[in-house]
């Protein structure tokens, strides 16, 4: 079992709006920290580590705890922090880390997941430690019993996103009803815009043209009678 005292911190940095740490969790040289391989992954030196990526400086808990509570001494500029990868619920040193960041820091948790470990996340979720969950949209495990129970266990959030990458080859006018009905009733659903100008798992990705942006928003006002919120992120 890997442990994330032993991970390296890609990134510590702000995000999203002004008061956001969000840090992704690098695996030591022999581990992959990913339970599945999507060729369009965004980053693919979390996933598998070769040559190929540099590593960064090892960070331990300790002074990622440490350089919030600095942040925080004199003002509560950090609410909350995000927690990526790769794929953070796969490691069980997850708990411990939440548990750390919640009697430590007191401050909001955020879990990016795959939905593939329900068993983490209804630990997570059980123990109020998680206050916000993103989950990836993965079409080709609409028929996996995990990926389903964690649909569910992540509909009974007070806070959460389901959010599909459209990607060409995946996603298409013929199917985005039938992936929205799967999520039928969530209260936020977004639709992200694949982006071909970055690193990926599998550069071939990068010759496949994105959807125009009016494609995106059409799928978004055809599904959005299924959800609270649908939006499309660009």
């Amino acid at each position: 079992m890997a442990n994330l005292k032993k991970y390296k911190i890609l990134s510590i940095k702000k995000i999203g709006y002004d008061k956001v740490i969000d840090f992704s969790c690098e695996p030591i040289p022999y581990y992959i920290s990913n339970n599945m391989i999507s060729h369009n992954c965004h980053n693919p030196k979390l996933v598998l580590v070769r040559n190929k990526w540099k590593l960064t400086e090892r960070i331990k808990e300790d002074k990622i705890i440490n350089f919030i509570k600095s942040k925080n001494k004199t003002k509560k500029w950090v609410d909350a922090i995000s927690i990526c990868g790769g794929e953070p619920t796969t490691q069980w040193s997850l708990i411990k880390f939440c548990e750390k960041i919640k009697k430590e820091l007191g401050i909001l948790i955020k879990v990016d997941t795959n939905g593939t470990n329900p068993r983490m996340l209804r630990k997570l979720i059980s123990r109020k430690l998680v206050d916000y969950v993103a989950m990836d949209v993965k079409v080709d495990l609409f028929n996996r019993r995990n990926y389903n129970l964690s649909i569910k266990l992540v509909k009974k959030m007070k806070n959460y996103e389901f959010r599909l990458t459209a990607v060409p080859t995946l996603v298409k006018d013929d199917n985005i009803e039938q992936i929205a009905e799967k999520f039928k009733g969530a209260k936020r659903f977004y639709i992200q815009q694949f982006n071909n100008k970055v690193d990926m798992l599998n550069n071939k990705y990068k010759d496949i043209k994105p959807y125009k942006r009016a494609t995106l928003e059409d799928w978004c006002k055809k599904i959005k009678k299924n959800f609270d919120r649908c939006e499309v992120r660009a």
